[in-house]
């Protein structure tokens, strides 16, 4: 007994002294059940975990909570526990002042899901026909409509009315960034971040390059960090690289998909996806493979994300036959709000981030699921995306 406790009074005196110590240590004495609590110096554990006396000894290792959000449709959402965004979002859930720019047929500002995430532009006076900001733009109050030039960016009526002209922006608009634990509907991977609406794509989900090339700008001169452009063709377009580039240079991260056509872009490149510096994403599905439809190639192809059966918000209109404020779409314009959303998490969690520095944390910590590099890097991973941001923060 005697001997015991002289050899539990050196560990006090030798290990647990006043200092300045870098380690929490959980140990058991031996004969006794409990675990014991000590902070011991870096250069001492290794002698602390060869004492006699000690049972069992081991760092006292954090763990987090891994929650999910209440939203009622979140378990539909298979896309998030495959890019482990609960785990990012234990270290970030997005702000309100990273704004992603949607270029896209138009969003429902008013979506219960979506209303408190649109864009406000503050400079911008409602209703008075002036641009108070002088941007050129008038009334331009929560973005812009560059099909029909005015300042309406919700899904077009005008038209065939198709259900990709409807739905289609707001479907992309949930994923990056639909309310979070608001007890309805569905989680958005960037759960706080403001989405910007910028309408490009007319009722039948086709636009022009002078629209897109416009709405770049106007994204870029108004604030956004992310672009997402979840649309393309094959025909290349200096106008459109220039806007590209514009946008680039002011440190914007240019998201754009790949395409659904089952190509190599290797041999046929599809823009805006090719442009250089642009985060090009490629689709896959429940099994980590890639999606059925997916274009792919190295040259293009940076990263991929969750493409099929994506579950989030539609633009609801009972009078045109949309019963539904949610359903499912897929494509690699669902694999691309994925990764845009991403990219408005790491610029949430540290603003100082550059553009080169977002696309590197998340190609870089992409996991490989055997795709090749047809595939980019392999699947998002928004968790050691945070964690890589961490550990240069």
């Amino acid at each position: 007994m005697r001997n015991r406790l002289f050899s539990v009074i050196i560990l006090i005196i030798f290990f647990f002294a006043p200092s300045v110590f870098a380690e929490e240590i959980i140990y058991k004495i031996k004969g006794e059940e409990k675990y014991r609590l000590a902070e011991v110096k870096p250069e001492a554990i290794a002698n602390f975990l060869r004492n006699p006396n000690i049972e069992k000894a081991e760092r006292n290792i954090r763990r987090y909570a891994l929650s999910a959000p209440n939203d009622i449709f979140y378990n539909y959402q298979w896309h998030l526990p495959e890019i482990k965004a609960a785990k990012a979002w234990s270290m970030e859930e997005g702000k309100k002042g990273v704004v992603v720019a949607v270029l896209d047929t138009g969003i429902a500002i008013g979506h219960p899901d979506l209303e408190e995430k649109i864009w406000q532009n503050s400079d911008e006076i409602a209703d008075n026909n002036i641009d108070d900001d002088n941007n050129g733009y008038i009334d331009d109050t929560h973005g812009w409509d560059f099909i029909n030039d005015n300042n309406n960016p919700k899904p077009d009526l005008t038209g065939d009315k198709t259900e990709i002209g409807l739905i289609h922006g707001t479907h992309v608009s949930g994923i990056i960034g639909a309310s979070s634990d608001n007890s309805i509907g569905v989680a958005g991977v960037c759960q706080k971040c403001t989405v910007m609406p910028l309408q490009v794509l007319d009722d039948e989900g086709s636009g022009t390059i002078k629209a897109i090339h416009d709405a770049i700008y106007y994204a870029a001169d108004n604030g956004a960090d992310v672009i997402n452009l979840s649309f393309g063709s094959y025909g290349d377009s200096d106008a459109e690289n220039e806007a590209v580039q514009y946008a680039q240079d002011m440190g914007i991260v240019v998201v754009a998909a790949a395409g659904n056509d089952e190509k190599n872009l290797n041999k046929k490149p599809i823009y805006p996806a090719c442009h250089e510096g642009v985060l090009g994403v490629g689709a896959t599905n429940k099994n980590q493979k890639a999606a059925y439809f997916s274009n792919y190639g190295s040259d293009c192809v940076d990263v991929s994300a969750p493409g099929t059966y994506i579950f989030s918000t539609y633009y609801k209109n009972k009078s045109l036959g949309y019963d539904d404020y949610y359903g499912y779409m897929e494509g690699t314009s669902m694999a691309t709000p994925i990764v845009s959303g991403l990219a408005g998490l790491l610029k949430s969690y540290n603003e100082k981030l550059t553009r080169k520095n977002i696309m590197h944390y998340i190609k870089a910590n992409a996991d490989d699921a055997g795709l090749g590099d047809k595939m980019g890097t392999g699947i998002i991973n928004a968790y050691q995306s945070l964690q890589e941001a961490k550990e240069e923060k």
